[in-house]
């Protein structure tokens, strides 16, 4: 799903104008974005929690060639109850 087909999806729904439904999208995926920059976690009940983790630093050797590959922040995704039942049709 596409950011323009999720807009369609609001505006159906609930009958604002296209720009209302655009800033109210942009609005959400900021404060999103901004909570976690700052390191905190992200709960949408129902849906999910997007948590901010570390990774360890590590070494690649691709293509026979030993790479450094510094530690980093990075987000990862945990689906709510909910959503795992509703994806398999329970």
């Amino acid at each position: 799903m596409t950011k323009n087909e999720i807009l369609d999806a609001v505006i159906r729904k609930t009958n604002l104008p296209r720009s209302l439904a655009i800033k109210a999208y942009e609005s959400i995926v900021e404060s999103i974005k901004k909570s976690l920059s700052k390191g905190e976690d992200v709960t949408l009940r129902g849906f999910a929690t997007l948590k901010v983790v570390r990774t360890k630093p590590r070494v690649s050797c691709l293509h026979g060639k030993q790479t450094d590959i510094p530690a980093k922040n990075t987000v990862k995704f945990k689906s709510s109850t909910e959503l795992k039942k509703r994806m398999n049709h329970e």
